[in-house]
Parts: C-alpha cells; structure tokens; sequence
C-alpha cells in the first residue's frame, strides 16, 4: 500500500538521490553545454567532481556504524562530499564566467547543488544525534 503524496516526508537518503543527480547533469551539461574547446580544462574537473562528490556520499553511505571510531568515518566522508561540492561551486563559476552559458543551465546545477548541499549538513546533524551515545 503506497503512502498518500500528501503524507509523505522526504526520504532520509534523499542526498543519494541528488549527487546522482548532479552526477548525470554534469555528464549530460557536458555534452550539450560545454562547448568542445573547453570539454578538457573545464568540463573534465566539472565531471571529476561530481563523480567524487557522488562516490564519497556513497561511501559514507554503506557505513553503518557500530562505535564511534566508524561514526567518525561517516563523518569524515560526508565532510569530503561536502569540500568537494563547495569546490565544485567554485569550478562552476568560473565556467560560467570563461564560457559564458545561459543562466538556465547554471541556475539547475546551482539549485542541485543547493539542495544537496543541504541535504549532506542534514544527515550529518541527524547522525551527530544519532550515533551520540555508541561506544567508543
């Protein structure tokens, strides 16, 4: 039995669902919006980062910790996907401002990357409650 759309929540691993996301984006941004003169210098590290940001929630993801020491790991992981995605706002930008694409295209990958940017912070606080009381 399907829950009504109206009393649904969002799902607690819904940052997996948005770093794919931002992962197939930028590999379809890639072919359609960087033109060929800048695929190696601009595009490769736009699609390098997603992948990195997409592999490390991943990772954190098949975490599941039993004390501390493997919260941390967790931890650690989503900091990681987090840097990363924080340098690939700065990547973007600086796309932006050497080819200059329509702003469409940079408001999807920002709105992507907002949402999972709030996403990671949330599951972080979330397991900071969470795992608060494992052993060390």
């Amino acid at each position: 039995m399907s829950v009504p759309r109206s009393q649904r929540k969002e799902s607690s691993t819904d940052f997996l669902y948005f770093a794919r996301q931002l992962r197939i984006m930028t590999l379809q941004k890639y072919k359609t919006v960087i033109p060929k003169t800048h695929r190696f210098t601009i595009g490769m590290p736009l699609c390098e980062s997603s992948r990195i940001i997409y592999s490390k929630v991943k990772q954190a993801n098949s975490i599941y910790p039993k004390n501390r020491m493997e919260a941390q790991l967790r931890r650690n992981k989503f900091w990681e996907a987090y840097a990363e995605l924080q340098s690939f706002i700065s990547d973007l930008e600086v796309a932006q401002e050497v080819i200059n694409f329509d702003e469409k295209h940079l408001l999807e990958w920002m709105e992507l990357v907002d949402k999972e940017l709030g996403k990671i912070k949330g599951i972080m606080e979330s397991d900071e409650k969470r795992y608060k009381s494992l052993p060390g």
